[in-house]
């Protein structure tokens, strides 16, 4: 505001941006309270407070917004009221509010938001929940993870994608059935590729290779590439078969195609085993150029010396990617 927030005049704009918040256009008044919001002066936090029961759904949301960047801890039991809004905007707002401010007071609204009408409104649930119960599925005495499992087989796809994140998050071993299910069998491909994701935080090898090794042919690219992804998470030397499999599918120049081969050549340098590197080399040879670079990173990751000469040549590439 080009004021010391300790002067006079700061405090005056303070109290002028508040009164712009009661009267005026509906347009001046979300821009005062964005201004608030902005400013996040704990002078500002009751005022706010008072509007999140404005007649005007747009209003409540902007306060919503507004208090979730105070990180106050006055604005938490205000705004987990708001879960019970009419509006879906509202409940939409104040659950993605909560996918930050992370306060385990949220979980019991969180967990009833799972069944609200509005699909946005679960699935910001979904992720607000594995953003508080990240790591530990006990943090509070209500069980986070039977619920999540239960939005696998939500309607709506955004919302399985949510709760396919939360479980990754939350990092509990009941969920490596109903996600392995969902690597499988979800129709939507994103979220495949989601689970491929959640099973390595979870799971170790043993756990969960034969899912991934059947999701390195599934017919979507991002699918492969996020399951190729996984193995080089996991690090474990039994995965180098099936991704010199992936990394040695041939007949493909599309660039979507490389992708996941660009991924299987960066999880073999992850991984680190010698059994890599006469595919790799071959991998020096192809026309694609990220795939040239990334197989030479994972050459020069498992550090073997007989690889140094066709490494240098690469310093001669045509592309500086490469080079």
């Amino acid at each position: 505001m080009g004021r010391s927030p300790n002067s006079l005049a700061y405090y005056k704009a303070i109290e002028f941006i508040t009164s712009l918040t009661q009267d005026g256009s509906e347009e001046l008044r979300m821009r005062a309270i964005q201004t608030l919001g902005e400013i996040s002066d704990s002078i500002s936090v009751d005022p706010l407070i008072e509007l999140l029961h404005d007649k005007s759904a747009d209003i409540r949301v902007e306060v919503i917004s507004a208090l979730s960047d105070f990180r106050d801890l006055k604005t938490i039991l205000p705004l987990l009221d708001m879960f019970s809004d009419a509006s879906i905007d509202v409940r939409t707002e104040v659950t993605a509010a909560f996918c930050y401010i992370r306060d385990l007071r949220a979980i019991p609204h969180l967990l009833r938001a799972l069944s609200d009408e509005s699909e946005n409104v679960r699935s910001n649930a979904a992720i607000a929940l594995g953003e508080c119960a990240a790591g530990d599925p006990i943090i509070s005495e209500d069980d986070t993870v039977g619920p999540l499992i239960g939005l696998l087989n939500d309607k709506a796809a955004i919302v399985r994608n949510s709760a396919i994140v939360a479980l990754g998050s939350i990092m509990d071993k009941r969920a490596l059935n109903p996600l392995k299910q969902s690597l499988l069998t979800d129709i939507n491909a994103e979220n495949r590729a989601a689970a491929a994701q959640s099973l390595s935080w979870i799971g170790d090898y043993s756990e969960v290779h034969e899912s991934l090794e059947k999701a390195l042919s599934d017919e979507k690219m991002i699918v492969r590439y996020s399951s190729a992804m996984s193995f080089g998470k996991l690090k474990d030397p039994r995965a180098v078969d099936p991704l010199l499999k992936l990394l040695s599918v041939e007949g493909h120049i599309g660039i979507e195609d490389y992708q996941p081969r660009i991924q299987a050549a960066i999880a073999l340098g992850a991984i680190g085993d010698k059994r890599a590197i006469d595919p790799l080399l071959n991998c020096l040879k192809v026309p694609f150029s990220p795939l040239r670079a990334r197989a030479a990173e994972a050459l020069g990751a498992i550090g073997d010396a007989s690889v140094k000469p066709y490494l240098l040549k690469l310093l001669e590439d045509e592309s500086s990617m490469v080079q």
